[in-house]
């Protein structure tokens, strides 16, 4: 069971700094419900320089770094979504699972779950920018490019896809001994750049790919010819970002080799010959 995300673990941590250090951290991470500001934004609040800022916030986190068991109980939360997920998440991903176990009249902020992880050294940035990547720092954090490689050699032999769970037993067993635990694995997958997991756990390298075959599968599961409305209705159940229908049509239309036209707005398979 996750524990349960806590403003009040945090405000306890932070009772035994000094007033200045405390206001630069509440302010630096919106640990009082606000938004988290730059450090010249928290430097014009408190009347000094942004530079001043950085410095107050340094020794403010050296100083809670001092009392590990303190910093170990306030972040628990965070170390237990990770484990959840196998030991290696995207920060969106950890955000929800903090949220789901969050009791109603307190949702975990971007802000406070950043602070815990700057303050957890158990807790390391894998990537960073776009689809930000965090893990346990007792994981084989880097076995994870080179099973990122694995999995896109993978995925790109094999043209329809794999299940999430037989991309993982062929990693399992391409990777070197000691091999990493199955949960971290597939957690790796998940996390892989360009990789797309379905949420019926298919896994394809790159959208286009995986949105050809979703929509083969809406036909096939048709087994008749369909209008791109329907066709587009159909797609939105097993996709998580939705498309157009104009999106819908272009596709169709360009992937000539594997779909055809049998009347305006209307497509079918080329596989199904001339009964379409």
């Amino acid at each position: 069971m996750l524990a349960e995300p806590s403003q009040e673990r945090v405000t306890a941590l932070l009772s035994a700094l000094p007033d200045r250090q405390r206001r630069v951290l509440l302010l630096r991470y919106g640990l009082q419900g606000g938004e988290p500001l730059s450090l010249r934004q928290a430097g014009k609040r408190l009347g000094v320089t942004g530079e001043r800022v950085r410095l107050i916030e340094r020794d403010a986190v050296a100083r809670l770094w001092r009392d590990r068991e303190m910093v170990w109980w306030a972040s628990q939360p965070l170390v237990d979504a990770l484990a959840e997920a196998g030991g290696i998440a995207r920060f969106e991903d950890i955000m929800e699972a903090l949220r789901r176990k969050a009791p109603p009249h307190h949702q975990s902020s971007e802000g406070l779950v950043r602070f815990l992880r700057r303050l957890d050294q158990r807790v390391v940035k894998v990537r960073a920018g776009r689809g930000e990547v965090w893990a346990l720092r007792d994981r084989p954090v880097g076995d994870v490019p080179a099973i990122e490689a694995l999995c896109i050699s993978l995925l790109g032999e094999a043209r329809a896809g794999l299940s999430l769970a037989c991309l993982t037993n062929m990693l399992k067993e391409r990777l070197p001994t000691p091999r990493p635990e199955r949960a971290f694995v597939a957690g790796v997958v998940r996390v892989c750049l360009g990789v797309v997991v379905t949420k019926d756990g298919w896994c394809f390298y790159g959208y286009p790919r995986h949105k050809l075959m979703q929509l083969m599968k809406v036909l096939r599961e048709a087994g008749t010819p369909l209008h791109v409305r329907a066709i587009k209705e159909r797609l939105n159940r097993r996709l998580h970002e939705p498309s157009t229908s104009r999106a819908v049509y272009q596709f169709l239309s360009r992937e000539r080799e594997v779909f055809v036209r049998v009347s305006p707005g209307t497509f079918g398979l080329r596989e199904w010959g001339s009964s379409s």
